[in-house]
C-alpha cells in the first residue's frame, strides 16, 4: 500500500476515520471539505485493520465517477491493495449479482436504446428530442413504484419497454430493480461484501435507495458521503436532500458527521457561491468555513456573439497553460461542449473531453445510419432508424419489415415493395416519394459519380429539417465533421463510435458540469452564461427546472481554485448576476 497522504486530517475528518468499522456512517459537507479524500482514506484504514480481501466495496453512480474514484484509490492504495477491494457502479454490482446466478444479462447498448426511443417517440408523436425522451424514461425507471399509466408520456415508456422485450433485452436502469426482486425471491444473492462506501449519495434515485437498503438488511455496513447542494441529476430522479432524511429515518443507529471546513475556495468566492444555494427549498443547512487564504478573481465578460465568446476563451488559454495550471471549460448541454471542442481544435489547443462524444449523440447516430444506407452498408436496424427519422410511423415500418423488407441491397431498388403489403394509399404514396429520393441519391453516387460527401450532405440536410432544437445544431456539427474528414467515408465510419480516451489528470478539460464530479481546477471558464442557458430553456417538453439548474451552476462555479471566468452574449444568466454581485459586495466590504 502507498504511504499515507502528506497532509494531516482535521479532527472532523479524523473522527470519520476513527468511527467503529461496524457503524453505519453518513457524512455531509460542502465542496472542498475533503469528502472524497476521507472516503479513500477510510478504505485504506479498513484494509490496514485487516478487512479480508473482497469485503470492501466502493460504489459510484456514473461511469465517469467510477473512473475518477478508481484513479484516486489506486493512487492511495497501489495496484496490489486496490485489487483486494471491489469498485463499481451500483448498476454494475446488480448486473454482476444476476450473472453470478447463471443468468445471461443482455443489456441494450446506447445505440440500440436511442434507436428504440426514436421508434417509441414516432408512435406517439412525442414533441421532444431523443435526449428528452431518455430523461423521461430515466425518471420513470428511477421510481420505486411502477408509474401510473396516465402519467405524462407513459405511453412512450410503455412502447419503449415493449420494443426492448421483443428483442429480449434489458434496460440498464432495470437491472437494479431485477436484482432487488431477485433478492426478495431468494433467486439472487446480495452484494458479496461487508463494507459499502458511497460518494455523492445525493445522486441516488428511489430505486437505488431500495437497492442500498436491501444490502444493509443483508448485513452490509454503509458509509455514505454527500452534499444535497451538489445534486446534479435531479432531472433524472436523483433524491438530493431526501436521501439523507430517508437514511436517517430508516437506520436509527446511523452516525452523522458534518464536515465544515472548506480548503479549496477562498472566502471571497466561497461566500459569493454560497448565495446561489441559499434560496433552495428543503436543502440541508450547513455550516461552512472557507479556510484557504488569498483571493480568487471572478471575471464576467460580455461578448457580441457566441463566436466571440469562443475566440475570447481560446485567446485566454495559452498563457495559463504555459504556467502549468489546470483548466476546465464547463458547459450545460453537451452540444455546447461540442462547440467548445471544435474551437479548441481549430486553435490547436490539446485537451481532454469528458463531454459526450459527437459520434455518440442521437443526431450522429441517425446521420451515420443514413450514410450506411446511402453506401449500401446498412443493417435492418439502421434502415429502420432512418425511416423513423424521416417521419414514417412505427406501424408503417413494422409492416414493411414484417412483410419481408430487408436493408441488404434495399438502396438498389428501394421502391420495390414486399409482397402482400397492406398500407393506406397516403402511406404508400409517402413511402414511394421517399424511395425515389433515396434512389436518386444512390444514382448520383454510382452513375453520375458525384462525390460521396456531397451526396451525403444533401440527404443529411433534408433529414435535419425534421429534427428539433439542439438536435439540429448537433446534426450540423456531425455533417460538417464528416464532410471534412480525409479519406473515404466507408473507411473511417467504424472508428467513430469507439469510446474516446479521456483523463482526469489532463491539463485542459472540456466537460459538461455533471461530469467533473469531485474535481477542482486552477481556472474555470463557463461560456454561454446567458439567460437562455442558465436556467436552460431549450427543452421542448421538460420545461425549466430552476432548482436543478441552480444546483448545477453552483457545482460548476465551486470547481475554481485560482480564477473563475463567466462569458456571455445577449442577456446574462440570473445565476451569473447573483454570483458576481455577491462577489463584488464581498470585495466592497473587505
Amino acid at each position: 500500500m502507498s504511504p499515507s497522504p502528506d497532509f494531516k486530517f482535521t479532527p472532523e475528518q479524523q473522527a470519520i476515520l476513527d468511527a467503529p468499522a461496524n457503524a453505519n456512517v453518513l457524512v455531509t459537507g460542502a465542496p472542498g471539505t475533503g469528502r472524497t479524500a476521507v472516503l479513500v482514506e477510510k478504505v485504506a484504514t479498513l484494509l490496514e485493520a485487516g478487512a479480508p480481501e473482497g469485503t470492501i466495496a466502493v460504489a459510484t453512480f456514473s461511469w465517469r465517477g467510477l473512473q475518477y474514484m478508481t484513479e484516486r484509490l489506486k493512487e492511495r492504495l497501489g495496484e496490489g491493495s486496490f485489487d483486494q477491494i471491489q469498485c463499481a457502479t451500483i448498476r454494475d454490482y446488480a448486473e454482476q449479482a444476476v450473472e453470478r446466478s447463471g443468468e445471461k444479462v443482455n443489456i441494450a447498448d446506447y445505440l440500440t436504446v436511442r434507436r428504440l426511443l426514436r421508434e417509441a417517440m414516432s408512435e406517439h408523436t412525442f414533441p421532444g428530442t431523443v435526449d428528452e425522451a431518455e430523461h423521461v424514461v430515466r425518471t420513470f425507471k428511477s421510481q420505486a413504484q411502477r408509474p401510473e399509466k396516465d402519467a405524462p408520456h407513459h405511453d412512450v415508456l410503455q412502447t419503449y419497454q415493449t420494443l426492448l422485450n421483443s428483442r429480449k433485452m434489458t434496460d440498464r436502469h432495470d437491472i437494479i430493480r431485477q436484482h432487488i426482486m431477485g433478492i426478495n425471491q431468494k433467486k439472487y444473492q446480495p452484494l458479496n461484501a461487508k463494507y459499502l462506501l458511497i460518494d455523492n449519495i445525493q445522486d441516488a434515485t428511489q430505486i437505488q435507495l431500495l437497492w442500498l437498503l436491501e444490502q444493509i438488511n443483508a448485513g452490509l455496513i454503509l458509509t455514505a458521503f454527500g452534499n444535497d447542494d451538489e445534486c446534479v441529476f435531479g432531472r433524472d430522479g436523483a433524491l438530493g436532500a431526501e436521501i439523507f432524511t430517508s437514511l436517517k429515518s430508516t437506520l436509527s443507529d446511523i452516525r452523522e458527521f458534518p464536515l465544515t471546513q472548506d480548503f479549496v475556495l477562498t472566502s471571497d468566492i466561497g461566500a459569493a457561491t454560497d448565495v446561489l444555494v441559499a434560496p433552495l427549498e428543503d436543502r440541508i443547512e450547513k455550516k461552512v468555513e472557507h479556510i484557504r487564504k488569498g483571493k480568487t478573481p471572478l471575471k464576467i465578460t460580455k461578448c457580441d456573439s457566441p463566436g466571440e465568446e469562443l475566440s475570447t476563451l481560446t485567446e485566454s488559454l495559452p498563457k495559463l497553460l504555459e504556467n502549468g495550471d489546470r483548466i476546465a471549460i464547463l458547459t450545460g448541454p453537451d452540444s455546447h461542449a461540442l462547440f467548445v471542442e471544435r474551437a479548441l481544435q481549430q486553435a490547436s489547443l490539446v485537451h481532454s473531453s469528458f463531454a459526450q462524444s459527437l459520434w455518440r449523440t442521437p443526431p450522429a447516430l441517425v446521420m451515420m445510419d443514413l450514410l450506411h444506407v446511402l453506401l449500401n452498408k446498412a443493417e435492418d436496424n439502421q434502415l429502420r432508424n432512418v425511416l423513423i427519422s424521416f417521419g414514417f410511423s412505427r406501424t408503417i415500418v413494422d409492416t414493411l419489415f414484417s412483410r419481408g423488407l430487408l436493408a441488404h441491397d434495399w438502396i438498389l431498388e428501394p421502391e420495390k415493395l414486399p409482397k402482400d403489403i397492406d398500407l393506406a394509399p397516403v402511406a404508400l404514396s409517402a413511402y414511394g416519394a421517399f424511395c425515389r429520393k433515396m434512389k436518386g441519391y444512390f444514382k448520383a453516387l454510382t452513375e453520375w459519380h458525384v462525390p460521396p460527401k456531397e451526396v451525403f450532405k444533401a440527404a443529411a440536410l433534408e433529414l435535419i429539417e425534421k429534427m428539433h432544437g439542439d438536435e439540429k445544431s448537433e446534426a450540423l456539427l456531425v455533417v460538417d465533421a464528416l464532410v471534412h474528414m480525409k479519406g473515404k467515408m466507408v473507411d473511417f465510419l467504424p472508428k467513430l463510435r469507439q469510446r474516446r480516451p479521456s483523463s482526469s489528470s489532463a491539463q485542459l478539460i472540456v466537460s459538461t458540469v455533471h461530469q467533473v464530479r469531485n474535481m477542482s481546477f486552477d481556472h474555470v471558464f463557463i461560456p454561454f452564461c446567458n439567460q437562455e442557458v442558465w436556467p436552460y430553456k431549450g427543452y421542448n417538453i421538460l420545461g425549466e427546472d430552476e432548482a436543478a439548474e441552480r444546483r448545477q451552476f453552483y457545482f460548476a462555479v465551486t470547481r475554481a481554485r485560482k480564477s473563475l471566468t463567466l462569458l456571455y452574449s445577449g442577456e446574462p444568466s440570473p445565476f451569473a448576476v447573483e454570483v458576481y454581485e455577491a462577489y463584488r459586495n464581498q470585495k466592497s466590504e473587505s
